[in-house]
């Protein structure tokens, strides 16, 4: 079955299977997917952010549906994610140990919202470059799917707020395994 057969038939089962889902997230989408977009749409978006989005992740937004259901509160739609990248600036998330530069990210974050609100917009853009975010799982954290360097394709998580306990990860999963996996596991009941 190819992947979007497989999401559209996972979400449907997990409709089915709980018509009115009590489960994180899944309350405020219940599993039911926005209507897709056009190519036109996601080629615009690419040419206007300098990244290019995952092959799944096209087939999700214009086979699928443009936001919706997935994991956490589901999927923000293209007109609303919000995409990082500066051409200039290295990829802070290919990092292998970010531990001890995220605390100085982190500091420097606060220090730019006591003294200059316009320095933490470059701050954040260090942080998230090549990436776009593409929904949250709540709070100041947000899902973000790297469309540039080494971490291509994969899905991750960031605090919004740049706080030094909460650094972030780059799971090590494509967009496309991810998404199943939650269908999988909601269809299951």
């Amino acid at each position: 079955m190819d992947f979007v057969t497989e999401v559209k038939s996972l979400a449907a089962l997990a409709r089915e299977r709980n018509p009115n889902p009590q489960e994180f997230g899944a309350i405020k989408h219940k599993y039911l997917f926005d209507p897709p977009i056009g190519i036109d749409k996601v080629r615009e978006f690419e040419t206007a952010s300098g990244l290019t989005l995952p092959e799944a992740y096209i087939q999700y937004l214009t086979q699928i549906g443009n936001g919706g259901a997935g994991p956490d509160y589901g999927l923000f739609p293209l007109e609303k994610i919000k995409a990082i990248y500066d051409p200039n600036e290295e990829i802070f998330l290919d990092k292998k140990d970010i531990d001890e530069e995220w605390a100085e990210i982190c500091r420097a974050y606060d220090e730019s919202l006591e003294n200059d609100d316009s320095e933490y917009l470059k701050i954040e853009q260090r942080a998230f470059n090549g990436s776009v975010i593409i929904g949250t799982p709540g709070c100041t954290m947000y899902t973000i799917l790297m469309c540039k360097g080494e971490n291509y394709g994969k899905i991750g998580i960031i605090d919004s707020d740049m706080v030094e306990e909460y650094v972030p990860q780059i799971f090590d999963k494509t967009f496309e395994e991810w998404i199943l996996e939650y269908f999988r596991k909601a269809a299951e009941g």
